[in-house]
This record gives structure tokens, C-alpha cells and sequence, in this order.
């Protein structure tokens, strides 16, 4: 869907700068043309989330002309798209989510030697505890003698 709004903007980015000349309304495309020959999306559903996603975003501007909805990219959309678009957004996504994969992943294997850690401690103190324990009873006995 990422690819599919970003080919939107910018073929709607293009076709403001050039303008076709046969066409009748220079400024403004039809949205449902662009969906079928473009990006070859034929299901309405998806047609009205493409519509719905841009201009809940506010990159482009819609109009009504001879009961054909065209759509133009506003000035929002143009700074969008010259940030990067969609794609930019995308990808940022992407780097985050793994930066909260790999924090987790260091997490457990945080988590796994701390663990580790505080088990030699008590194998240690344990072991230390046992060594203690013969010459203290020795030392005990020999007393008592």
C-alpha cells in the first residue's frame, strides 16, 4: 500500500508540474484512471482506501468534474514528497521496529548473564562455605579435647 500511495502522489506531483495538454483540466486527474492504468487496482474497496488515506493525510485535494472524482497534490503533499513520502515513512518505520528488536534481544541477553552471574556467586559462596566447614569443625574438636 506504501508504494501504491506513494505512486499516487507522485504521479499526481507530475502531472501538476507538466500538465497534459490533451487533457481538459490541466490541474486536476482522475483518481480512478490513475488507480486502473497505473497501478492496475480494479477493486473499489482498495480504490476508496488509496482516496481515504490521502486526504485524511491532506496530500491532495479532491473535485467532482462531469461526476469523475480527480484529485490534484496540494502543497502538503509536495513538501511530503519532496521529504522523502511514504517511502521515507516506511523506512523509518522499519529502522525503529528493528531497533526494538534488537534492544530486546540485548535485553535477554542481558537478562541471561546477570542470571549466570548470580549463579557463580552463590557456587562461590556455597563453595567457600564448605571449604570453611572442615577446618572450623577441626578447630572446634581440637578445642574440645
Amino acid at each position: 500500500m506504501t508504494q501504491k500511495l506513494q505512486t499516487l502522489l507522485n504521479v499526481g506531483l507530475y502531472h501538476t508540474k507538466k500538465g497534459f495538454d490533451a487533457y481538459p483540466y490541466k490541474e486536476w486527474m482522475s483518481f480512478r484512471y490513475v488507480c486502473d492504468r497505473i497501478l492496475e487496482v480494479k477493486e473499489d474497496w482498495e480504490v476508496k482506501n488509496l482516496l481515504d488515506k490521502l486526504t485524511h493525510d491532506g496530500y491532495i485535494d479532491t473535485k467532482m468534474i462531469d461526476e469523475v472524482l480527480h484529485y490534484k497534490v496540494n502543497q502538503a503533499g509536495h513538501d511530503f514528497i519532496t521529504k522523502g513520502g511514504y517511502n521515507r515513512e516506511y523506512q523509518e518505520h522499519e529502522i525503529d521496529w528493528n531497533i526494538k528488536v534488537e534492544t530486546l534481544k540485548k535485553f535477554k541477553y542481558d537478562k541471561k548473564a546477570y542470571i549466570i552471574s548470580i549463579l557463580s556467586v552463590v557456587i562461590s559462596l556455597l563453595t567457600l562455605l564448605f571449604s570453611l566447614k572442615e577446618p572450623l569443625m577441626t578447630t572446634i574438636l581440637k578445642l574440645l579435647k
